[in-house]
């Protein structure tokens, strides 16, 4: 009977040499179960991969420029002011024009830095700027500048460029033009002595420099036969010029300055000196600055402010702005489209990148966005 019992009893139900599950593993030994474990796919985030999109977007706007600069013929094309203004931009242009020296300047990105030399182009109204770098090691271009076409709000220093040179700046206007200018109700629109068109508001401050007549200023540098400001008034008082005991307007270490009124003014009082002999005196006029405004100077004659005749040629300082004839243009002397060859595999990588990642995109909006059935 215990015979039968035990060939009805079931065996161990592993096989010989495996593992019961959930037994302990040893020290030395592999987990099997870990080792049949598969690795998850990786998988991008719809934010994600819309960000990068974005970013890419964004990079390629910015190089879109310079790719189109970098794609243009390797020689410039010949242009005047005129050409400049009409020509599109990123252009790969060579400027013959005259700069207003006047008004270059320096800008400086930080105080060691050499920064950039720029002056506008005469006669557009300052609309176009010549932008060089500021070393004295380049070569002379006299009035031929070559390089490339870019609008002001491009350039990473437009606002310094706008803060200091597109501004209310002291201008000079002949009187010859002044008179000629064709006023509006609430400024003055006048070209300056460069050709520029300037506009100035009404209480804009106007400056005229007038000669006084039938004056000079004699300058009387010391020398061995008169070596101080006396014996420089008795030579001028023997040669009619100056009244006894007058005393000299200034005294320097080197000179001395006398006020003589004579008929004939500067003119005159160098011929005295001449048939004197006395070679170390120099006369020129006696200047006087008269102030006003635009609104008052219109009001008025040039005459009637300056208290005398006023010749076409006599100049006013004339606080205006210049008024551009176009938008308001840089050309970036020295930069080729060879200079930009990088730009294109960029834009590739770009391309391929942005494919990569809107495939990413849609799979995540199908993923996790996408009604299952």
């Amino acid at each position: 009977m215990p015979d039968a019992i035990m060939a009805s009893t079931p065996g161990p139900t592993t096989e010989p040499g495996a593992r019961e599950p959930g037994a302990p593993i040893g020290r030395d030994e592999l987990d099997p179960e870990l080792i049949n474990l598969k690795a998850g796919r990786l998988d991008v985030g719809a934010l994600a991969a819309l960000a990068v999109l974005v970013l890419v977007a964004l990079m390629a706007i910015r190089l879109w420029p310079d790719l189109r600069f970098s794609r243009q013929a390797d020689t410039p094309r010949t242009v005047d002011a005129a050409g400049a203004r009409a020509s599109a931009p990123d252009s790969f242009v060579q400027l013959d024009a005259r700069l207003v020296l006047s008004r270059a300047m320096r800008l400086r990105s930080s105080s060691g830095a050499l920064g950039l030399r720029v002056a506008p182009v005469a006669a557009i109204g300052e609309a176009l700027w010549v932008v060089m770098p500021a070393n004295g090691f380049g070569p002379a271009r006299g009035e031929r500048f070559a390089g490339r076409l870019r609008p002001l709000a491009d350039v990473a220093f437009a606002e310094a460029l706008r803060a200091r040179a597109l501004a209310h700046v002291p201008r000079y206007v002949t009187a010859g033009a002044w008179r000629a200018a064709t006023a509006s109700a609430s400024a003055l629109s006048v070209r300056s002595v460069e050709g520029e068109p300037l506009e100035a508001h009404l209480d804009a401050p106007v400056e005229l420099e007038v000669a006084r007549p039938d004056t000079a200023r004699i300058t009387a540098a010391f020398t061995d036969r008169q070596a101080d400001a006396a014996a420089w008034a008795d030579a001028l008082t023997a040669a009619g010029l100056l009244p006894a005991g007058q005393a000299p307007e200034e005294v320097t270490p080197r000179a001395a300055r006398f006020v003589v009124a004579r008929a004939g003014g500067v003119a005159a009082v160098t011929r005295a000196l001449d048939e004197a002999g006395l070679w170390g005196a120099t006369a020129d006029p006696v200047v006087e600055v008269k102030a006003s405004t635009v609104a008052a100077l219109r009001a008025s004659s040039l005459e009637a402010f300056a208290g005398r005749a006023v010749d076409d040629d006599a100049l006013l300082r004339v606080t205006a702005r210049a008024v551009p004839t176009s938008p308001y243009q840089v050309l970036l002397v020295d930069e080729a489209p060879g200079g930009y060859w990088y730009v294109l595999p960029v834009m590739i990588a770009l391309g391929v990148i942005a494919a990569l990642f809107a495939w990413a995109l849609a799979r995540a909006i199908r993923r996790d966005y996408w009604p299952r059935r």
